[in-house]
């Protein structure tokens, strides 16, 4: 119990030393999605850099498209804005695992870091 409590403690100084779009930088990639229909929603390659900006690709709503733009993540929403469109999901990301998931509806999309 202390040893959770230990690590979450430091997990949260960490957070906030570090801000949580920060721990987005680097190269994700897709690697399952769970829950309804999967061909509506996942993420390819994509890339999170440190000024803010991403690329990438992602299906959203049954299309397959390339994406560029500007990000924020607080924690628990990661907002990727385009030149066409802002969205935002509910998404969680694992220190210890190095993944992220992003919510859409009743899908779940989990990215795994595959550089820095």
């Amino acid at each position: 119990m202390r040893a959770t409590l230990r690590m979450t403690l430091v997990g949260l100084c960490l957070l906030a030393m570090t801000g949580c779009g920060k721990m987005l930088v680097g190269q994700w990639r897709g690697v399952d999605v769970e829950g309804g229909d999967k061909s509506k929603f996942g993420f390819g390659i994509m890339e999170f850099n440190d000024d803010g900006t991403f690329k990438g690709v992602a299906t959203l709503d049954g299309e397959k498209e390339s994406l560029a733009g500007t990000y924020s993540f607080d924690g628990f929403k990661l907002k990727l804005n385009t030149q066409e469109t802002e969205q935002a999901y509910w998404s969680t990301y694992n220190m210890f695992s190095k993944s992220l998931t992003i919510k859409h509806d009743d899908l779940k999309a989990r990215l795994e870091r595959i550089g820095k």
